[in-house]
């Protein structure tokens, strides 16, 4: 799909509002000037100055400070940019799309509620709001013909990517994650004579310390895969296995298969430094040589997100063990919102969540 193409066809510009000149905002306002058939015309954040300064940062006129969607309205008429710091006052009627990047977990629903009640399109680069409310915004979404959409380019849309990428080549996709940064004892000095590879990974994930294994932020992005995939997990909390690209083929299957999956399809999150495989499309691929063995399985290398193929059992709702930050995960199960409000796998007892 040709995006430029898609954008110069269009009469007028996307109009866009961004709520949150942050790092990733001010990257984004910085890159609008310079995409065609799009336009940033109206900005938001919570720290008015901050938004001025981010403003001229990206090297753009002084904006107008405005406290309701009526004096944003008049200044866009006016030809000029409006700057609130309140994104429940953005002029709705005049934009196209939100993008949300506040980071704020409740203020981002709160914005991102009344972009979608308003006629405005979804963008959500805001994992603590995705992970907690995403579904429900979703559902708003459907309900109102409008798009809810995650960032192309940030980690739980390029592992979705990933997984959409094996299910059209007619994969069966068992595991889906992302890769870290850890210390990871190389494999031939963390294996004691007799172990079976399942058993040296276990030992070499406990000489790691867990927060340096699973951190929030991976909880939080793998909480978003679950929402939008369907898979799920056994225990609250992130599996984090030690172990090497090379490994990832015989670890990430069911325990049945040898692996250290209890249930599958599941998610997990992997502190590795990469090792040398077979390149293709950004991807590596490594021979599985286990059941059913001689086949290759895709590995994200350049993404730092990898999933793994061949499911011999059914979808089980399951996110391995053993991490306890229960709550994070079990926002993306079924806590936020009303429960009609949710797509069917993520309510409580679907294939989501547990009951």
């Amino acid at each position: 799909m040709d995006w430029r193409a898609l954008l110069l066809s269009r009469e007028k510009p996307v109009a866009v509002g961004l709520i949150g000149l942050g790092s990733f905002g001010l990257s984004f306002l910085r890159q609008s000037l310079h995409v065609p058939g799009m336009s940033v015309v109206a900005l938001c954040d919570a720290d008015g100055e901050g938004g001025l300064a981010a403003a001229e940062a990206a090297g753009l006129p002084r904006p107008t400070i405005c406290e309701t969607a009526a004096a944003a309205q008049r200044t866009l008429e006016q030809g000029q940019l409006p700057l609130l710091v309140d994104g429940v006052e953005l002029p709705f009627p005049m934009l196209d799309a939100v993008v949300e990047a506040s980071g704020a977990p409740e203020a981002g629903a709160r914005h991102g509620e009344a972009a979608l009640r308003n006629g405005c399109h979804l963008v959500l680069v805001n994992k603590e709001t995705a992970c907690t409310a995403g579904p429900a915004l979703a559902a708003l979404a459907r309900a109102n013909g409008l798009v809810y959409s995650m960032a192309d380019g940030d980690q739980p849309a390029m592992v979705l990517e990933m997984v959409q990428w094996a299910r059209v080549l007619g994969l069966d996709v068992v595991c889906a994650g992302k890769a870290g940064e850890a210390d990871v004892p190389a494999a031939s000095a963390s294996a004691d004579a007799g172990d079976s590879l399942a058993a040296t990974v276990r030992n070499r994930s406990e000489c790691i310390p867990l927060q340096q294994r699973v951190r929030v932020p991976d909880i939080a992005e793998m909480a978003i895969v679950i929402n939008e995939t369907g898979f799920g997990w056994s225990n609250p909390g992130l599996f984090g296995p030690a172990m090497h690209y090379v490994e990832m083929a015989s670890i990430l299957r069911h325990v049945d298969d040898g692996g250290l999956l209890a249930s599958t399809p599941t998610v997990a999150r992997q502190p590795d430094h990469p090792s040398p495989g077979t390149q293709h499309g950004g991807r590596s691929l490594h021979r599985d040589p286990g059941p059913g063995g001689g086949r290759l399985e895709p590995v994200g290398t350049q993404t730092s997100s990898y999933e793994s193929g061949r499911a011999a059992h059914p979808p089980v709702a399951s996110l391995s063990p053993a991490w306890p930050g229960d709550a994070a995960v079990r926002a993306g199960g079924g806590t936020i919102g009303r429960a009609d409000e949710w797509p069917e796998r993520c309510t409580p007892g679907g294939r989501g969540g547990p009951d």
